[in-house]
Order: structure tokens, then sequence, then C-alpha cells
């Protein structure tokens, strides 16, 4: 699997996102006097949703450092009480 940086793989998810979200508020005729109304919450929340993709597609990553840390530990490194 091709490993993305993940500043390029965050940003590319919120775009594509926030694409659909304008997209999509464009074609149902959002008044544009009041519009910042709908797109401030819908900007916060496809903050928080492609966070939480990023977060799903980084899970095997994320699970493996953490096994590596616990061997590390295992082996005597880390704090000793003295």
């Amino acid at each position: 699997m091709m490993k993305i940086s993940p500043l390029i793989r965050r940003v590319s998810i919120y775009l594509i996102l926030s694409s659909l979200a304008v997209v999509s508020g464009n074609l149902i005729g959002i008044d544009q006097q009041g519009a910042y109304k709908i797109y401030i919450p819908m900007f916060i929340a496809i903050y928080i949703i492609s966070r939480w993709i990023d977060s799903k597609i980084d899970t095997p990553n994320t699970i493996q450092v953490t096994s590596e840390e616990n061997k590390a530990r295992s082996n005597g490194q880390g704090f000793t009480n003295e």
C-alpha cells in the first residue's frame, strides 16, 4: 500500500468533503446574505468528520507503533524506581 503524508491525506479528505458541501449548498439555493448561518456549522462538522475519517485510515499504523513501544518498555527501558 502506498504511504501518503498525513498532512496531504488530511487536506485531501477535507477538500473533498468541503467541495461536496459547497456544491450541494449551491444546488439547494441558499440565500447568500444568510449563508454564513449554514456554512459555519457545516464546515465545523466537516472538519470533525474529516478528522474521524483520517483516524480510521491511520489506525493500523497507530496500533503497530503502540506495540513497538510496549516491546521497548518490556525490555527494561523506561523509568526505574531508585
